[in-house]
């Protein structure tokens, strides 16, 4: 039975992963990928409930110079690179077993390289690790008991009634008057003064510092094939929803950059492009004013003339509700 259940699950992985591959249309623009691998997570999905269990994560990826190797990442993390069996393939699939260290969510992030060692984007999932329900299995072959017969009533024998012996009245005595009672005055309530809210002063902007773009370090005598390095923050680092937030992009490449991008997805929602973009400048700093509640994907890239393209690990930032 173990056997079964167990060749039925793979058969389902293999499925679900063949219409995942037949998804990514290569005649599709957006399927292509201008610089570096595309890499997907065909499991588990964003937004997906898995148990505190060792879970098989399933990632592929594809780029027309060959797929190299696969990183798979943790909360920002690399906890795992796994290589491609064929380097000379366009299309790869890779498996990693991974097993949650405790409860709560989890930010999944799987990224590849190709046969030259260029990175491609990453691509990111956010999941809720939750206890391993166990499953009561009752036995199918338990013989129902059968049921015990009632007995059968004996019939009731009613004796004949006594005679009745009747008796004289005896004297009334007049009842005395009811005692008078005084009912006690109700109590008095003093209704509490409402709480006073003390609202929150808000916050005032910041001046953006001005930028000034560095000048190229030096200058390849050949192609430029390598990509620029990128690191985000922001400001505060656990914001509630009366913060104004304040990112800041840093940039470094070994000829220069040309312009930055950064994107701010919320959970369960497709990214519609780049919240903010600086050009000529190696330093970003955008302050993009309140957030709602909720829990958003943060990530930043970098580009130079040649068209490499950098970017940071997606990262989870999560905005307080402000219970007034």
């Amino acid at each position: 039975m173990k056997r079964t259940r167990r060749l039925f699950a793979t058969g389902v992985l293999l499925a679900v992963t063949a219409l995942l591959i037949s998804g990514c249309d290569k005649s599709s623009p957006d399927s292509v990928a201008l610089v570096g691998s595309h890499a997907w997570i065909d499991a588990p999905l964003d937004g997906s409930t898995i148990p505190l269990a060792p879970y098989t994560v399933v990632m592929h990826a594809s780029d027309i110079a060959g797929v190299a190797q696969f990183e798979f990442g943790v909360n920002g993390a690399v906890a795992a690179t796994i290589p491609a069996v064929d380097v000379s393939a366009t299309f790869a699939v890779a498996q990693y077993v991974w097993q949650p260290p405790a409860l709560g969510n989890y930010a999944l992030a799987v990224r590849a390289q190709n046969d030259p060692g260029e990175w491609g984007s990453a691509a990111s999932a956010l999941v809720t690790v939750v206890e391993q329900q166990m499953v009561e299995v009752i036995p199918t072959d338990v013989v129902a008991e059968e049921p015990t017969p009632e007995p059968t009533p004996l019939p009731t024998v009613t004796p004949p009634p006594l005679p009745t012996a009747t008796l004289p009245p005896l004297p009334t005595a007049p009842p005395p008057p009811p005692p008078t009672a005084t009912p006690p005055p109700p109590p008095t309530v003093t209704p509490l003064p409402p709480p006073t809210a003390t609202p929150k002063p808000p916050t005032a902007t910041p001046k953006l510092p001005t930028a000034t773009p560095k000048p190229p370090t030096s200058t390849p005598s050949g192609p430029d094939t390598q990509a620029p390095s990128v690191s985000l923050d922001w400001t505060p680092d656990n914001p509630d929803e009366n913060d104004r937030i304040k990112f800041t992009i840093k940039a470094s490449d070994n000829v220069g950059v040309t312009r930055i991008e950064l994107y701010v997805t919320r959970q369960g929602q497709t990214s519609s492009g780049p919240v903010a973009v600086c050009t000529n400048t190696d330093t970003c700093v955008k302050d993009l004013g309140y957030f709602a509640s909720g829990a958003y994907f943060v990530t930043a890239s970098a580009y130079d003339a040649a068209g490499n393209t950098g970017s940071t690990w997606p990262a989870t930032m999560t905005v307080r509700e402000v219970i007034h």
